[in-house]
């Protein structure tokens, strides 16, 4: 099931305009956002904080996210920004949540609105390219329109894998990159994936030169860090923020490791949002396992978290484990998985 043209072109046409008026003037456009905002309050608390960050905006002429919204409008082709955030926010919140919402009547089991995947080639129970493709075209056919990559491995092959990005024109791709410095004919590649975000590790050597020549080709990227339940205080005092500040990108994830506690992830989850309401760096901050539960409450009433680990254990938001078995069908995996409370 695809998205209407029309309604597309409608949404494009308007995202084009609104990424002119923002270039052009951004305390006047963002005026505008805000106001059209409040027709739409709900609440959700991403919701509210995307209010927020506008209003923070509005008041305070001198805020951070006017650098980062300059950074991202340098940085970033303009039919990237319209492709992914089209692609993440109509068809995967407006339309796929449409369709998520009629599964889950009929099924008995949550459906996510995005898949995190990690990918390991070094790893003999790590799904491949071949199970993502399979992955995206199952998900949207449940309404799942966002898949997150974690590449784990600097030896697994990026070729299969942005091809997936690229063909799949109505699908929003988050990829986490490993450390290892990208070639001329990845770049060429990567600029087919209009509708994907390429992270890089705030820590690893690559990133000084990889990500400047992302932005350089206008291709749309960010950084990540990882927090683990012995550093996340580090994180939280802000002493380890500025390693994500120091790349000068307009775009910051938090992430978990496999080993880290609900716990340490609702810690980190709240401190995030703090900061995405109450600006203190020129980046918006996102916290993988949280705000992806929160935006299912945007979806539908449930909220639901899968996460495939590269051992082929699937984690959900309460922490629970279950064991994956490639032979079973997406539908499958969350009916057991994910059943419907």
């Amino acid at each position: 099931m695809r998205p209407n043209n029309i309604t597309r072109a409608i949404i494009d046409a308007t995202v084009d305009r609104s990424l002119r008026e923002v270039a052009e003037d951004p305390q006047r456009s963002i005026r505008k956002l805000a106001d059209m905002g409040r027709h739409f309050s709900t609440n959700s608390g991403f919701l509210d904080d995307v209010y927020e960050i506008m209003q923070d905006l509005l008041r305070n002429d001198d805020s951070p996210y006017y650098t980062a919204i300059g950074r991202l409008l340098r940085s970033a082709d303009r039919k990237g920004l319209k492709n992914f955030f089209i692609n993440l926010g109509y068809n995967s919140l407006t339309f796929g949540g449409k369709i998520i919402r009629k599964e889950e009547a009929e099924n008995d089991f949550q459906i996510p609105w995005c898949l995190v995947l990690h990918l390991n080639p070094a790893h003999q129970n790590s799904i491949n390219a071949a199970d993502i493709h399979h992955f995206v075209e199952q998900g949207n056919q449940l309404g799942i329109y966002t898949f997150i990559i974690l590449l784990e491995s600097t030896g697994t092959k990026t070729t299969d894998l942005l091809h997936i990005f690229a063909e799949n024109t109505d699908s929003a791709f988050i990829c986490f990159l490993p450390d290892g410095k990208l070639d001329d004919a990845q770049l060429r590649q990567m600029r087919s994936c209009t509708n994907t975000l390429f992270l890089f590790g705030a820590d690893m050597e690559t990133t000084e030169e990889n990500l400047p020549r992302m932005q350089g080709q206008k291709l749309l990227a960010g950084i990540y860090g990882t927090y683990t339940d012995e550093n996340a205080g580090e994180w939280i005092s802000g002493k380890r923020m500025e390693s994500l500040n120091q790349h000068n990108a307009a775009i910051a994830f938090l992430v978990p490791d496999e080993t880290c506690s609900q716990e340490t992830k609702l810690r980190m989850g709240q401190c995030v949002r703090k900061l995405r309401t109450q600006p203190l760096y020129p980046f918006i901050p996102f916290e993988l396992s949280c705000d992806v539960t929160e935006i299912k409450k945007i979806v539908s009433d449930n909220a639901c978290y899968f996460e495939l680990l590269e051992n082929g254990d699937i984690l959900t938001k309460d922490d629970a484990v279950v064991e994956y078995r490639h032979t079973l069908s997406l539908q499958q995996m969350l009916s057991f998985a994910l059943p419907a409370e």
